[in-house]
């Protein structure tokens, strides 16, 4: 990434392939980290934010046990870091986030992550597909996290409103969370 200025087109073509790889088969949640602690900030500026994001999505869908939902906690991290940076990456974000907790439980890991950044997605662009996701981590291993975000969601929607009789109802509604 220090080097990027001084790579042809050819070397910026294989280095973010190498970078997009790096991210998709990174098997370790702080090799992970680590590497999108440099990348995923440059990323817009590099003109790499949809490689990384590809490379980011298909990590955080992998979580078939603890540890790989581990390293899909932290991928889903970054990629709504990425999101916050550049709109492009904000789809993904949206798309991993309508799969979450929809078969079997989801890894501890990464339902919290996943409930902490919906709660960020929908305080970000008022999303109801946060919302959506938030619900259904409520019957997780994540759930304070997920109840807690979507009591602030529905915090904010009362707050919000137009009229008092919906306000009240809102602030009604986030009493159960």
């Amino acid at each position: 990434v220090t080097a990027w200025g001084e790579l042809d087109r050819n070397h910026r073509c294989r280095a973010t392939a190498i970078i997009a790889t790096a991210i998709s088969d990174c098997t370790s949640g702080v090799a992970l980290n680590d590497t999108c602690l440099t990348v995923v900030p440059a990323a817009p500026d590099l003109s790499i934010t949809l490689d990384v994001k590809d490379a980011l999505r298909a990590r955080a869908t992998e979580r078939a046990d603890q540890a790989a939902g581990g390293v899909a906690a932290t991928a889903l991290r970054w990629l709504a870091h990425l999101a916050v940076l550049a709109d492009e990456a904000r789809p993904a974000l949206t798309d991993v986030l309508t799969g979450v907790a929809r078969t079997a439980n989801e890894p501890m890991p990464f339902a919290v992550a996943a409930a902490q950044v919906a709660g960020l997605t929908y305080d970000c662009w008022r999303d109801s597909t946060a919302v959506d996701c938030l619900t259904r981590l409520v019957t997780t291993d994540g759930d304070a996290d997920a109840w807690f975000a979507l009591g602030q969601a529905r915090l904010v929607d009362a707050l919000e409103a137009n009229d008092r009789d919906t306000c009240v109802g809102g602030l009604r509604a986030t009493l159960e969370c």
